[in-house]
């Protein structure tokens, strides 16, 4: 059974390229003071080189752990979860669905719009987003950037011969609903083809 835990991470991870092109827009700005080393000496130099790498590099290894985040719920979706068969009636490609991307990109918006706002209040605007998103949207689909790019899922808009609507995602392209044998549930209305 799908749970709100996964849902609301999935709906995280969905808008978590905005932390990506925070990182990038923050790196091209402070290139001057761009450190990737922590100086090892005494423990008070290797605790300010943590602090100084943490506080650059923060949105990406934010980014970082909500990929790695995906990739274990999908692992652990496709082989943990109870699967089930699904009477399809029609399979449309969903790849379109833009609405999280664009969501995400409000965020990069607002840093131009305002460069000196702080990282940790667009933080905080990103993560009442998604908890905004996640809650809102109980039958609504998000186009996943993650799962598409770094775990080649492709998204399709499934409809039931009922008349439900799912979003299925699969790593293999779908085109009869004959091509959809077996299926886990990752949320109320988000599918993953096991066929």
């Amino acid at each position: 059974m799908p749970s709100s835990f996964i849902k609301v991470l999935l709906t995280f991870t969905s808008i978590s390229p905005a932390l990506l092109l925070l990182y990038i827009y923050r790196v091209y700005h402070e290139v001057k003071h761009l450190s990737i080393y922590v100086k090892v000496g005494s423990l008070r130099e290797i605790e300010m080189g943590v602090e100084n790498f943490l506080s650059i590099h923060f949105l990406l290894l934010l980014f970082l752990a909500l990929v790695v985040a995906a990739q274990k719920i999908m692992k652990v979706a496709e082989a943990e979860f109870p699967r089930g068969r699904i009477a399809v009636g029609s399979i449309k490609s969903a790849d379109s669905k833009f609405g999280s991307v664009i969501t995400s990109l409000l965020f990069v918006l607002l840093k131009l719009i305002s460069p000196d706002l702080p990282d940790w209040i667009i933080l905080i605007c990103f993560v009442l987003l998604g908890l905004a998103l996640a809650t809102i949207s109980t039958t609504s689909f998000h186009y996943n950037v993650v799962l598409r790019v770094f775990f080649g899922y492709r998204h399709y808009e499934i409809a039931t011969q009922g008349g439900v609507t799912y979003l299925m995602l699969s790593r293999t392209e779908l085109i009869n609903p004959i091509d959809i044998s077996e299926y886990v549930q990752l949320a109320d209305h988000m599918m993953v083809n096991i066929s």
